[in-house]
């Protein structure tokens, strides 16, 4: 029997509902600008949109050779917001720059995961694969940074994990039920990682509420960086499809690929 379709759009709103409990359980109050910002984020695809996503990460949990590709694309995307972080640190008060440092440390933690987990996906390539990553903050914000920017990065460091912790969900349900032989580790790998981005998102959402609070600039700033962040979705489907494309020639070349990597304990 086949698995239930995956409903993405339902994930989204459970993870905006659980955000929204444990804020106002802080005693947070969601700014009208945040809510207004955010909602898009999930909610500017149709239905279509989302299958097409759930079939795009499906195809993805189980080729192995395009999951390589995204894990080192998350072991990147960790990376680089630690670089964001670092400069944060530099530029913040004490207290917040504490908080700053344990979110540095986990983003350092997850993309070493992650490319551990390169090496179980696709062992053939361990040799090959980039140990670390050189980023600049400046280079990953895309514009200079000044004493200013620290508002505006912590409220883009805060939209691009919301979407991260979503897209691990949906990973998370996907490799659940999966047969293939990496993917009771790699659940674990990424439920670990996931629950380090839910405690990442609700400061980071706590600290965008209070600036939106008490800026009276913060709004429409905050809706343009919601904004771009809107169309990733459709990115992720087209760079899911590219990679398997360009996959398949690689496969079709390489003595080293192994056709069946499904765990033969559950056949």
């Amino acid at each position: 029997m086949s698995p239930p379709p995956l409903d993405i759009g339902a994930l989204a709103e459970q993870a905006w509902d659980t955000l929204r409990q444990r804020l106002t359980a802080a005693g947070i109050a969601l700014q009208p600008a945040y809510i207004e910002a955010i909602t898009p984020v999930w909610r500017a695809l149709p239905q279509n949109a989302f299958a097409a996503l759930a079939f795009a990460n499906a195809l993805m949990i189980n080729d192995r050779f395009v999951l390589y590709r995204r894990l080192m694309d998350l072991a990147r995307e960790e990376a680089c917001g630690a670089a964001l972080l670092g400069w944060a640190i530099d530029h913040s008060g004490p207290s917040l720059a504490e908080t700053l440092a344990d979110h540095r440390k986990d983003e350092l933690r997850h993309s070493r995961m992650y490319l551990s987990a390169c090496d179980s996906v696709l062992p053939e390539r361990a040799g090959d694969r980039i140990r670390d990553f050189e980023v600049s903050a400046e280079e990953e914000f895309g514009q200079p940074l000044d004493r200013d920017s620290v508002a505006p990065l912590m409220a883009s460091i805060h939209v691009g994990e919301l979407r991260n912790w979503i897209n691990l969900s949906i990973y998370l349900s996907l490799l659940s039920q999966s047969n293939c032989i990496y993917a009771e580790h790699l659940h674990s790998v990424i439920k670990t990682v996931e629950n380090d981005e839910s405690h990442h998102v609700f400061y980071t959402s706590a600290f965008v509420n209070k600036w939106l609070m008490e800026e009276n600039c913060g709004d429409e700033s905050f809706r343009n960086i919601a904004r771009s962040y809107a169309g990733c979705w459709w990115n992720d489907v087209a760079r899911i499809n590219r990679w398997a494309a360009t996959e398949r020639d690689f496969k079709a070349a390489s003595p080293c690929h192994v056709p069946d990597h499904r765990d033969p304990r559950q056949d």
